[in-house]
């Protein structure tokens, strides 16, 4: 699982702390997923929005290996809320989306042998 950090309109570079963190953090959360996951793409942002708030916005793109990818984006004041937060939904959605794969997989194999049958 490789994973790649990149920043986008962020104020300041990303440094060796936050980068650590963040593959730390993205690591622990997927790895038990890790044989599906092809690449993982951390992007960080600012945003300024209406009320004049400065929020910071964590991207995270899953791509995996049958070539299907997931992106979860959150956007928080605090930086590390959302990249916690970007991450912990990541991991959820790709274990739902990895069951509803599997279920669908479980499913045609029946139908073939039910086909075969008659």
């Amino acid at each position: 699982m490789k994973i790649e950090i990149k920043s986008c309109d962020f104020p300041f570079p990303i440094s060796d702390s936050l980068r650590s963190y963040i593959s730390s953090s993205v690591t622990i959360a997927l790895i038990q997923k890790a044989e599906f996951i092809q690449r993982v793409l951390v992007q960080l942002s600012h945003v300024n929005n209406s009320c004049s708030w400065a929020d910071k916005c964590c991207a995270i793109k899953v791509e995996l290996l049958n070539g299907s990818e997931l992106v979860i984006e959150n956007t928080e004041m605090d930086l590390y809320a959302a990249i916690n937060r970007a991450t912990s939904r990541t991991k959820y959605t790709l274990r739902q989306r990895l069951l509803v794969q599997v279920n669908n997989e479980n499913v045609y194999k029946l139908n073939d042998e039910i086909h075969a049958v008659e």
